[in-house]
């Protein structure tokens, strides 16, 4: 079952219809799962341990291939039974929860790992480096780095790619409370080129959830935005 669209005209910023995803031999991890999310919204997907979170994340970002349903980002088909657009293709800024840095890289390599020809903007990369206060850093390894300068350098390495959709694995909520990620995405700091993008944002505990409604009050529940194994798997959805 999949939300209704108050608005037939408006392109959601992503749309999963119906996923389905199995490891090989194994019992179904996400069943009929169904999610709408537009622009600048921001959506904390909630569940008990093991019922399939990170995995729909990685079905997001493409680093697992889906069984049945579909996928699609700003109305482009990104997963499919029968599609199955790379990884380094999507234009998806993931905060993983170990942040997944390498320590045998300086910080601006780290930074710059995603960037190639077609997506390095040096103005945009300047903006993203000195919104978040990292330039000082970028000659240093990241065994050199403090725990928040750690969450700036992840959190500078999905931006700069410019975007649409930003997943943050894990319960990395003060990344967005420190380093203005949700004023960044509703263009309050002035950088259009991520201005539209959404953030979906992985809770393992409800009392995560209870504690992040009693700051931004305007968090309601939406028991049909997505379905997952057990019926454990819910969204929640913060509009505008």
């Amino acid at each position: 079952m999949i939300e209704k669209k108050s608005n037939q005209n408006i392109i959601p910023k992503l749309e999963i219809v119906d996923l389905n995803f199995s490891y090989a031999n194994e019992e179904q991890i996400l069943s009929d799962f169904s999610l709408l999310v537009n622009d600048k919204q921001f959506v904390s997907v909630v569940g008990d341990s093991g019922v399939g979170k990170t995995t729909l994340f990685r079905t997001i970002n493409g680093l697992e291939k889906i069984n049945q349903g579909y996928i699609r980002l700003d109305g482009f088909l990104q997963s499919s039974s029968f599609f199955h657009l790379p990884p380094e293709k999507r234009p998806i800024g993931t905060i993983f929860q170990d942040y997944a840095l390498f320590p045998h890289l300086s910080v601006e390599k780290n930074i710059k790992y995603s960037l190639n020809k077609s997506n390095h903007d040096k103005k945009f990369y300047d903006d993203i480096i000195s919104l978040l206060r990292v330039d000082e850093l970028l000659d240093r390894y990241i065994d050199e780095l403090s725990g928040g300068q750690k969450q700036r350098i992840a959190l500078a390495r999905s931006l700069v790619r410019k975007p649409k959709l930003v997943l943050i694995d894990g319960n990395k909520i003060p990344i967005i409370k420190n380093y203005k990620l949700k004023n960044i995405i509703k263009g309050d700091e002035k950088i259009p080129e991520i201005s539209a993008a959404s953030i979906i944002a992985k809770v393992s505990r409800d009392r995560l959830v209870n504690k992040m409604s009693k700051k931004f009050t305007k968090y309601s529940w939406h028991k049909n935005a997505g379905y997952g194994t057990k019926d454990h798997l819910r969204a929640i959805k913060k509009f505008g």
